[in-house]
């Protein structure tokens, strides 16, 4: 694109950018940042559950068939939380199954990213979850405009509900590229603690078989 070179209208133009920029962080604001915030109490309620439920099912083995019934299907829901929700590690890396989940929605949609790169593990900052699960994330550059963006996001959520944007960070490209923006977003799944929970899980789930 080639930008007249009358002062005026370079103004007119560099102000037309930055009204752009502004509305693509109020949009990702209102339409990711919020909606997630707004969904983190559920996401801390079901975790929550998580944890009791474990506690729950590390009973004694001796108990009688309702409770064996009960504990059985506590366990069911845990694998099946685990297997759909937890993002599992691969060699011992987390960062391959992130980056495969990122790479895979960004081809789909034509955006084009930079190799995304580990951004850290944490402690997920909710009650109830010390202990049981850590935050993954993965920081991800690409170059976008905000609607794309937005649907990017709301993508990956859709597919996981238990993932959070923890951090955007949108910069202008008003001398090459003003349509679309340099956009870094931390994308943070959760992980157990422990990564060979899962596999614990399975144990105890064999435990409740009916005995033969």
């Amino acid at each position: 694109m080639k930008f007249p070179t009358d002062p005026k209208q370079k103004m007119q133009i560099y102000a037309g950018i930055a009204v752009g920029v502004i509305a693509a962080i109020v949009l990702i604001f209102m339409f990711v940042v919020q909606p997630m915030q707004a969904t983190q109490e559920k996401k801390v309620a079901t975790i929550t559950t998580l944890k009791d439920t474990i506690k729950k099912a590390d009973i004694d083995i001796k108990q009688t068939e309702p409770d064996r019934l009960a504990r059985r299907k506590l366990l069911t829901e845990m694998i099946d939380f685990s297997n759909k929700y937890v993002l599992p590690p691969v060699l011992g890396n987390y960062q391959l199954k992130a980056r495969e989940i990122v790479e895979t929605q960004a081809k789909k949609m034509d955006i084009k990213i930079e190799p995304p790169r580990e951004a850290g593990i944490t402690d997920i900052p909710f009650r109830g979850t010390a202990g049981i699960l850590k935050g993954y994330s993965l920081r991800v550059t690409m170059k976008s405009g905000a609607h794309k963006l937005l649907y990017f996001l709301r993508e990956i959520e859709t597919a996981n509900p238990y993932i959070s944007v923890t951090a955007v960070n949108i910069s202008g490209q008003e001398n090459t590229d003003p349509m679309n923006h340099i956009i870094t977003v931390d994308i943070q799944w959760p992980i157990w603690t422990d990564p060979e929970f899962p596999i614990k899980l399975e144990e105890m789930l064999k435990e409740t078989e009916p005995k033969q």
